[in-house]
């Protein structure tokens, strides 16, 4: 993470394929990563100071990703985070919204959808696209 050009995002998810995979992807569009497989090893290695973006999982074990949003938020008020998830169902959206989620992806996503969740960090990604919601609460 030292390139100060390249956006910085912290990948947690305890499922170390879709880890892999989004850092493959990440790095292909030039993103410097953090990755980590749960909450406390992700909060333990990197400073919210220095990300663009984050990108956690919601379910996983110990820490939720709710949790992990809350610590971040807290860290650093205006990064973006992205709340990535399986089951749309399964999510608070208030609660999401309270910790400061400031978008939701569902599971399966596409490039599309992570160019766009990238374009939270102010630097456009290079394709434009529908991609990711945002955390709006339609009940």
């Amino acid at each position: 993470m030292d390139d100060p050009v390249r956006r910085r995002v912290l990948v947690v998810d305890d499922d170390a394929s879709m880890r892999t995979l989004l850092t493959l992807v990440l790095e292909q569009l030039d993103c410097a990563v953090v990755a980590a497989a749960d909450g406390p090893s992700a909060l333990q290695a990197a400073r919210a100071d220095e990300l663009d973006l984050a990108i956690v999982d919601f379910r996983m074990p110990g820490m939720t990703g709710l949790d992990v949003a809350g610590v971040l938020r807290a860290r650093a008020p205006q990064l973006p985070i992205v709340l990535v998830s399986g089951d749309v169902h399964a999510i608070d959206l208030a609660a999401a919204r309270e910790v400061g989620v400031s978008r939701f992806l569902a599971k399966p996503f596409n490039l599309r959808d992570i160019q766009d969740c990238l374009r939270l960090t102010g630097t456009p990604a290079g394709v434009a696209g529908a991609g990711g919601e945002r955390i709006e609460e339609n009940r």
